[in-house]
């Protein structure tokens, strides 16, 4: 997610949708899934607000 910072670079990586497969991390631990989802939450907001 580092070097996330042009907008075509945020455009394409949403596009290709590979970022949120390996976000999409499929585990019974339920504090690693929590985890996980905090990390896509703040990742969606964080993307919503740089293309606003």
């Amino acid at each position: 997610m580092f070097e996330l910072c042009y907008p075509e670079s945020l455009r394409i990586v949403d596009e290709q949708g590979w970022l949120w497969r390996l976000l999409d991390f499929k585990t019974d631990n339920p504090d690693t899934a929590a985890a996980f989802a905090a990390i896509r939450d703040e990742l969606h907001r964080w993307l919503h607000a740089q293309s606003a």
